[in-house]
């Protein structure tokens, strides 16, 4: 299983992944842009992995990841 979009706000992570590439935006400001991660913020951990990485999908990570 493999975690790909903010569902709160349905940001997906390749939308965000290519606005932080053409804005040179950090995670907050992608947040105060998409909405991702200001739900339920499951998708935070998340969202950090993809901007880093360049990866839309990522797979399940455990509790310790994400902190």
């Amino acid at each position: 299983m493999t975690v790909d979009h903010c569902i709160c706000r349905n940001v997906t992570f390749k939308h965000l992944i290519e606005l932080s590439k053409h804005l040179g935006c950090d995670i907050e400001k992608l947040q105060e842009a998409t909405g991702a991660g200001h739900g339920c913020g499951m998708c935070v951990p998340y969202l950090h992995v993809a901007v880093q990485t360049g990866k839309s999908r990522i797979g399940l990570m455990s509790t310790a990841q994400c902190e």
